[in-house]
């Protein structure tokens, strides 16, 4: 059996493309996080996996059911808990780069559950 020329092949990993960092790397400390959720009823104990770090990009279409009335789920939570890996996954994914992954929401302490507006 002969081998094509490697420059046939298709390379998985594209060098010039541009990298959608996460800024979860970037956080240290006690840090807030933030969270929409269209559910009333908010479990305290498990308030949910995926954050934002910036209240300013909280965005309505990022979820599943972005209609109807939405909740701010505001926590705080240290930097150790963060997953980064995940993080960078759900950063290109959803093309945000301020999409945290928490590894444990158990302990993340609910600062508050309000109703958010949609300005």
């Amino acid at each position: 059996m002969r081998l094509k020329k490697f420059e046939q092949f298709k390379i998985n990993e594209n060098i010039e493309a541009p990298m959608i960092g996460s800024k979860a790397s970037e956080l240290t400390g006690e840090v807030t996080l933030y969270r929409l959720t269209s559910h009333p009823a908010v479990d305290m104990e498990n308030p949910g996996k995926y954050y934002v770090c910036d209240k300013s990009e909280l965005n309505p279409d990022l979820l599943d059911e972005p209609d109807g009335d939405l909740y701010l789920i505001t926590v705080t939570c240290d930097s150790s808990n963060i997953d980064l890996d995940e993080s960078e996954k759900e950063c290109a994914k959803l093309d945000c780069d301020c999409v945290v992954a928490v590894k444990d929401d158990k302990s993340c302490e609910v600062l508050s559950v309000e109703p958010y507006g949609k300005n």
